[in-house]
């Protein structure tokens, strides 16, 4: 009887315990409340006046122009990229792109460009209705460059592509 009530007891403990815990992860995943203060608008007599320097003579490098390049000899094409990217042609990372070629990756949640190759135009066209940002066709087959985040340098390195 003595041993009952003691697994009685050790019962209602673990709830105890399992609902504070319950209470307290739930509490803390709750969204802070912002107090949202109004701005106050104090008149100024005072003008202000704002200096703009001159646009720089000095013109930015290009992100191509400390460049890598990457070479496929057996489609025959080059293409350079900036510092910062990778250029990604092993089967873990071509995995899901079946017919990748290589994919350039600057970090983030996606790749960057894709390369890829295709036997015909309606191939890349079943897959890309809207289009590619290049396509061209060398021995035989169409690659085409996709810019998959449209990033400002990703125009760059897909302009510096070329066939060898």
């Amino acid at each position: 009887m003595e041993q009952k009530w003691l697994v009685i007891l050790l019962i209602i403990f673990a709830l105890i315990i399992g609902a504070g815990g319950t209470y307290i992860y739930f509490l803390t995943k709750a969204e802070p409340k912002v107090s949202e203060a109004v701005p106050t608008a104090s008149p100024s007599l005072t003008p202000t006046f704002t200096i703009t320097p001159p646009p720089s003579s000095v013109a930015s490098p290009s992100p191509t122009s400390n460049s890598n390049k990457y070479i496929s000899s057996l489609y025959g094409f080059e293409v350079s990229y900036p510092d910062g990217y990778k250029a990604l042609d092993d089967s873990n990372s071509l995995y899901g792109w079946p017919n990748g070629v290589v994919l350039l990756y600057n970090g983030g949640q996606s790749y960057d460009i894709a390369i890829e190759h295709w036997n015909s135009q309606a191939e890349y066209q079943a897959k890309y209705p809207s289009g590619v940002a290049k396509v061209k066709l060398i021995n035989g087959k169409y690659i085409t460059l996709s810019n998959l985040t449209n990033e400002p340098e990703n125009q760059e390195i897909i302009d510096s592509f070329k066939a060898n």
